[in-house]
């Protein structure tokens, strides 16, 4: 299940996205966060994709963003189209896919980043 994050939150719990140093994951587990403009698009199929996956994969941390709630965390990242996902390896930088992926491509993706390699 996709846990929601507010600007408060990501603080928190991912990264201060308004200081713009250098990338400093706060996380002990990789992440998949999908960033996305409202309800309707995680109803229509978000949730059959990720939620699945979160089951399957208890060691990574899933989110949303609503980007149209959250605008500041979305401009930050330079978010422009929904859904985006960013997956967050424990060490290194994030990497950001545009647009849907399928049940397969984000399993594939969750496996590598789980494997602490670079997803692409």
């Amino acid at each position: 299940m996709l846990e929601h994050l507010s600007e408060e939150r990501f603080k928190e719990h991912i990264a201060n996205y308004t200081d713009k140093k250098e990338w400093l994951y706060r996380g002990i587990n990789p992440a998949v966060i999908v960033f996305h403009d409202s309800v309707q698009l995680f109803e229509k199929g978000l949730r059959d994709v990720y939620d699945p996956l979160s089951k399957e994969f208890p060691d990574v941390n899933f989110y949303q963003v609503l980007t149209n709630r959250n605008p500041e965390i979305a401009k930050a990242y330079d978010i422009r189209t929904s859904p985006t996902t960013m997956f967050i390896p424990l060490t290194g930088k994030p990497v950001f896919i545009k647009g849907f992926l399928t049940p397969e491509q984000a399993r594939e993706k969750v496996e590598t980043l789980v494997k602490g390699k670079k997803v692409h």
